[in-house]
């Protein structure tokens, strides 16, 4: 769509909403609009001047994020993420492939989520780790338990509140209040932890992407 003297990636979904809402997805920068039916092309484009401001501040701040983690990966040129920690590349005992870092994954999976699950009072069918780039883990409503591979790159800390996060759908397959309560009892700094992990998702993809490209 045309803004701002040029073509941005904006896309305008219509439907039966009730009000219109605007987002920017922060993998892209796509700008995300869901208005109601009978909105019409010229209500859109005041929309998104009225919010002009709001709108590049928030590419400006994924363009530098982004900036940040070519630098990032520029300097571990030849180190991986694994639980937190840069490790040589080198130094790893065995081929450093999805398989093997799924290994890994699984490897700590399979001790906490069961210690987790104890301590919660919860009781949950399988646990799977799959490559998924969009959601950390979910939980099905026969409480199979699935989660990204990206987890492997990521602290202790912070897999340990997805495992929580996802045990706490067993009891409320929502985001209810009820559901946060639980989450909160069991991770009393989630909201911290939350924050730092959707702060750190991009560069998790990125070394994901990197380890595909060059299939080390």
């Amino acid at each position: 769509m045309e803004f701002m003297g040029r073509n941005y990636p904006i896309l305008v979904r219509r439907g039966l909403f009730k009000n219109v809402r605007i987002a920017i997805r922060s993998s892209d920068g796509q700008v995300i609009i869901s208005a109601p039916n009978f909105y019409k092309e010229a209500q859109i484009q005041d929309l998104l001047e009225r919010y002009r401001g709001w709108i590049e501040k928030h590419w400006k701040n994924i363009a530098n994020a982004d900036k940040i983690i070519s630098q990032t990966l520029e300097t571990h040129r030849d180190e991986i993420l694994v639980f937190g920690e840069w490790q040589k590349i080198n130094e790893i005992d065995g081929r450093l492939d999805a398989r093997y870092l799924k290994t890994l994954l699984l490897g700590y999976l399979n001790v906490r989520v069961f210690n987790i699950a104890s301590e919660m009072k919860l009781r949950y069918n399988k646990i799977s780790a799959r490559i998924a780039k969009t959601r950390l883990g979910t939980c099905s409503a026969t409480n199979n338990l699935s989660f990204s591979l990206l987890l492997v790159f990521a602290p202790k800390e912070l897999i340990d509140y997805v495992i929580i996060h996802e045990l706490a759908h067993i009891a409320h397959k929502n985001h209810s209040k009820d559901f946060w309560n639980l989450v909160e009892t069991y991770c009393k700094d989630c909201r911290r932890i939350r924050k730092e992990l959707r702060g750190q998702v991009k560069l998790y993809i990125a070394l994901l992407e990197r380890l595909q490209k060059n299939k080390v």
